[in-house]
C-alpha cells in the first residue's frame, strides 16, 4: 500500500510540472538488464534455534540460479534547473536444497521504490552539479520452510522501511552524445543508515533514445526490534550491480 502511494505521488508531481510548462520540460522512461552481487549478514528469530545470524556471499551466477523474476522501471522529468525522478524495482528469489535428514525451501520477495527531486547548483558546459533530495522505500518478504525428521520451521518475515535521502549528482558532457554521470547519496530514518554510489556513461545513440552503462554500490544497514525478540530481523548487506538502462526521451 505504501509503495503505491509513493508511485502515485511521483506521477502526480511529474504531471504537475509537465502541465505547467510542457514546452520547457523533457521526459524519459527506461528499463534494462543488470547483474547483482551481495555480501553481508542477515538475521532473524527462529523458534527452534532462537536468533540466527548468517553470512551471505552471493555472486551474480548464484543469484541467477535462484532468480524467479526481476522487474525494474524508472522515469524522469527535467527542465534543466529542476529534475523529478521515480524508480521501481522488484526481485523474487526462490531456492531449495537438502538431503534425507533435512530440507530447506526459501523465497525472498525484495521490492524498492524511490522518488527524488534534483536542483541544479552549478551549470557550465563542462559540468553540472545537482543537489538531490527524496524518499526511498524498501520491503523484504522472506518465507522459510525448514524441516527435519524431528522438527519443522515455517516462518514468514515481512519488513519494510522508508528513508529520507540526500545527496549530490554530477554530469560531465564528454561529447555531444556521450555524458559521464555520477551520484552519491545517504539515506536515514527507517534504516540504521544507507549509502549508495553509482556512476555510468550515457550515450545518445539515436534521436530520442539513449543507453546508460552503469555500476552501482549500496551499503544497507537495517535492524528491526532487538536480538532475541520474535520480530528481530537484520539486513546488513553490501549490494553491487552492473547494468544497462535503455531510455526513450522526449
Amino acid at each position: 500500500m505504501y509503495i503505491r502511494r509513493i508511485l502515485i505521488a511521483a506521477i502526480i508531481a511529474i504531471s504537475m510540472v509537465s502541465s505547467s510548462a510542457y514546452a520547457e520540460w523533457h521526459f524519459g522512461i527506461g528499463t534494462g538488464p543488470s547483474i547483482l552481487k551481495i555480501d553481508g549478514d542477515i538475521g532473524f528469530h527462529t523458534n527452534i534455534a532462537g536468533p540466527v545470524k548468517m553470512n551471505v556471499d552471493a555472486d551474480p551466477d548464484d543469484i541467477m540460479d535462484v532468480m524467479d523474476s526481476a522487474l525494474g522501471l524508472s522515469g524522469y522529468a527535467s527542465n534543466g534547473k529542476w529534475t523529478f525522478k521515480a524508480a521501481y524495482a522488484n526481485l523474487v528469489l526462490e531456492g531449495s536444497g537438502g538431503n534425507r535428514a533435512a530440507h530447506l525451501d526459501i523465497e525472498a520477495d525484495l521490492t524498492g521504490a524511490e522518488f527524488a527531486v534534483g536542483y541544479a547548483l552549478y551549470e557550465k558546459p563542462y559540468l553540472n552539479l545537482n543537489l538531490i533530495g527524496g524518499i526511498r522505500y524498501t520491503e523484504h518478504e522472506i518465507s522459510v520452510d525448514f524441516s527435519t525428521e524431528r522438527s519443522q520451521l515455517n516462518r514468514t518475515i515481512d519488513n519494510d522501511w522508508t528513508d529520507a535521502v540526500i545527496g549530490l549528482s554530477a554530469n560531465v558532457p564528454l561529447t555531444h552524445t556521450l555524458t559521464w554521470n555520477t551520484q552519491m547519496d545517504f539515506g536515514f530514518g527507517g534504516s540504521e543508515g544507507t549509502y549508495t554510489a553509482n556512476t555510468g556513461l550515457t550515450w545518445q545513440f539515436y534521436k530520442g533514445w539513449s543507453g546508460t552503462l552503469f555500476c552501482k554500490y549500496a551499503a544497507v544497514d537495517f535492524e528491526n526490534a532487538a536480538r532475541g525478540s520474535q520480530d528481530w530481523y537484520l539486513y546488513d548487506m553490501n549490494e553491487q550491480s552492473l547494468g544497462l538502462a535503455i531510455f526513450y526521451n522526449w
